[in-house]
């Protein structure tokens, strides 16, 4: 769940039926909804950037663009190796620029959102 549209809205995002929908606050009318590629195990969303990110629960993190009156458009995937199908948290910083996630063997890894480049891995 993420605010959205300056706090004037929510989106909520489902893990089995892979849907985002947009609530208008404080009546609850739904605004519109997206249906994604893939399942959704956790998410992050950047204000500033437009970004959000979901732990897939396949081959690592979607990276997608999504502004305020626009449905969510897939920009690249972020491999992660995922030897056990469970949600690993993700996390949006330095303004929405760094991927910040975890892994099955308790790395945290982190990358730059656009290139996709590692910066580095924290072990645990």
């Amino acid at each position: 769940v993420h605010f959205f549209k300056d706090g004037k809205a929510v989106f909520i995002a489902f893990l089995d039926s892979k849907d985002i929908i947009v609530w208008g606050l404080p009546v609850w009318n739904e605004l519109w909804r997206s249906k994604l590629l893939t399942r959704i195990g956790h998410t992050a969303w950047s204000l500033e950037t437009g970004h959000l990110l979901v732990w897939n629960l396949h081959d690592g993190i979607d990276v997608y663009c999504m502004m305020e009156n626009s449905q969510p458009v897939l920009i690249r995937n972020l491999h992660v190796k995922i030897r056990h199908n469970n949600p690993k948290q993700v996390e949006l910083g330095w303004h929405g620029e760094i991927a910040i996630n975890g892994t099955d063997n308790g790395e945290i890894q982190l990358r730059k959102v656009m290139s996709g480049n590692q910066r580095c891995i924290l072990h645990h």
